[in-house]
């Protein structure tokens, strides 16, 4: 109970700093990279907190679901070694993303750890988290709407409002998944009046903070999450016919919603925006990919590297410009970054998901509040998974969720008896030491590993400001490689009229990352580069957007 516990307190400060922590002045990037950052240090001490804990028991209750998620690793790590993509983007993912390998090695670690130790008591405490969250960020996204910043982030963002997430859609989608939890919660529960009056008030401003966003999806998460709990609270009080009805209509509802994406159907009016239509041309570039490396796919977070060259003719000649690296779909990212097998093993895990939620309701009396709660929130998770990215703050919840779910079904029905014979026992004790060694050195390697990322990132943007060209030209050469600082770099020189310096970075830059458009356009366009040169540059930009009218 006391490993419980002390587990329950970290948990919430994992949580806490990868969803608030930003790093403006700081680095480059001021917010997907110190969300990387504190994820990869959160999973190196939980990999260490794991390690010295006995966990045996309960580990092999939760052996199907760590089988699933070292296939799933498995098959990340075949992606990055034979689907051709940049090491540099495999690894650390691309630039503003940072969805790559090392990112869903952190989150599977997570998800098993919150697996382990859920029961109602850890919950409860993320429910009331998600309401303490719910304040700040809603109430900072009021100060930012009223033009009022606390941070100066420049003119890097296209809307004022997106809290510390970065983009307005981000933040509406996690207002979304903080309502879902508190309101369930304040609704069903039997706690303090003083708790659910405070969770009701935070549930109110997420729906603020959601409006203010400027953005839709978080509303249409709220929905799913609330109305998916009222299905589970059916079914946990065995009210089958109700339970019934609640699931039709929630389909029924989710059909709708599917078809007004496509500005279809009479919900349309209520959830098309341009920013959605825009999506069912980027799904189908991500289905063109998905068909073209239906093995290893073509990198984790390389979507971007091939849209031009994978969307359709249709949308090349209406807008060449509009451009994505992200599928903005979940399932199809991970099926574009690392083939099918990688979706399948995922698909595998929201099933196993979902089989724990009925497991857990049809045990009726067995199912509380709190899981009914944190049920809310995942499905509100799983629906915005559907239409937006997993960014690194919003994903976090997303796995941390699924790993509590699963975990709790396996809590309820946990055996007491557990006889081994001492032979057992002994072998047992060299296999957990064992596991303990490697999870140190995996945590150890997984926070070396993601350092050079956060410091390239902080050392490029005090580079920066030195305003001196030898410098940031150097820069551009940091370790990992970054496209876009090539890009930068290359296009800071240039408007500098350094254009041999600026030459010199675009040719390099085409070398480390040969399906970079931008990279390429910059290279054919330099007055200082030999006419051959140009003239294969332009042999590479229309290999790589062949539809584009804008290229002879």
């Amino acid at each position: 109970m006391t490993s419980n516990l002390s587990f329950h307190k970290f948990a919430k400060y994992i949580l806490c700093i990868v969803t608030l922590i930003v790093s403006p002045g700081l680095s480059f990037d001021p917010i997907n990279i110190p969300k990387f950052q504190a994820l990869t240090i959160s999973t190196a001490v939980v990999l260490a907190y794991l390690s010295l804990s006995n966990n045996e028991f309960k580990t092999k209750q939760l052996k199907s679901l760590i089988l699933v998620l070292i296939v799933f690793v498995g098959l990340m790590l075949l992606s990055v070694l034979f689907s051709g993509n940049p090491l540099s983007v495999s690894i650390y993912g691309t630039s503003g993303r940072n969805t790559g390998f090392l990112t869903y090695i952190c989150l599977s670690v997570l998800l098993i750890a919150f697996a382990l130790y859920s029961d109602e008591k850890l919950a409860l405490a993320v429910v009331k988290l998600l309401g303490h969250l719910s304040f700040v960020l809603s109430t900072y996204a009021l100060f930012q709407f009223s033009g009022f910043e606390i941070f100066n982030y420049g003119e890097a963002y296209g809307s004022p409002v997106f809290g510390t997430f970065g983009n307005s859609n981000f933040l509406s989608a996690f207002l979304g998944i903080a309502g879902a939890g508190t309101l369930t919660f304040a609704l069903i529960s039997d706690q303090s009046k003083k708790l659910k009056i405070y969770l009701y008030c935070a549930s109110l401003l997420s729906f603020g903070g959601i409006f203010l966003s400027g953005s839709q999806q978080g509303f249409l998460n709220f929905s799913a999450g609330v109305a998916f709990s009222i299905i589970i609270k059916l079914t946990a009080d065995r009210r089958k016919v109700f339970a019934t009805i609640a699931s039709i209509l929630f389909f029924l509802g989710g059909t709708l919603v599917a078809f007004a994406f496509f500005n279809l159907g009479p919900a349309a009016k209520l959830v098309y925006q341009s920013s959605l239509g825009i999506r069912k041309e980027y799904w189908i570039a991500g289905f063109q990919m998905i068909k073209d490396h239906p093995l290893f796919g073509v990198g984790l977070d390389g979507f971007g590297s091939w849209y031009r060259q994978s969307r359709t003719q249709g949308m090349t000649l209406n807008d060449p410009g509009v451009v994505s690296n992200s599928a903005h779909n979940v399932f199809i990212d991970i099926a574009v970054g690392g083939g099918l097998p990688l979706l399948f093993i995922y698909l595998l895990l929201v099933f196993m998901t979902f089989r724990s939620l009925v497991r857990v309701a049809k045990s009726g009396g067995q199912s509380n509040s709190g899981f009914i709660a944190i049920s809310a929130a995942w499905m509100a998770y799983f629906v915005q998974s559907f239409i937006s990215i997993n960014q690194i703050g919003v994903a976090i919840w997303g796995w941390a969720l699924c790993g509590m779910i699963i975990g709790y079904e396996k809590t309820i029905h946990v055996v007491v008896k557990n006889p081994q014979n001492r032979k057992t026992k002994s072998h047992s004790k060299i296999e957990l030491s064992m596991l303990s060694v490697s999870g140190l050195i995996i945590g150890l390697l997984i926070l070396v590993s993601s350092l050079p990322l956060f410091f390239s990132s902080v050392r490029f943007y005090a580079d920066l400001k030195t305003n001196n060209a030898k410098v940031i030209e150097r820069s551009a050469y940091l370790f990992p490689y970054d496209e876009y600082r090539f890009i930068y770099v290359s296009t800071a020189l240039q408007s500098n009229n350094l254009g041999f310096e600026a030459l010199n970075v675009s040719r390099d830059g085409v070398s480390y990352f040969p399906r970079s458009f931008e990279l390429w356009r910059l290279y054919s366009i330099n007055p200082n580069a030999k006419e051959t040169e140009r003239i294969n540059a332009q042999i590479e930009l229309k290999r790589l957007d062949p539809f584009n009218p804008n290229l002879k």
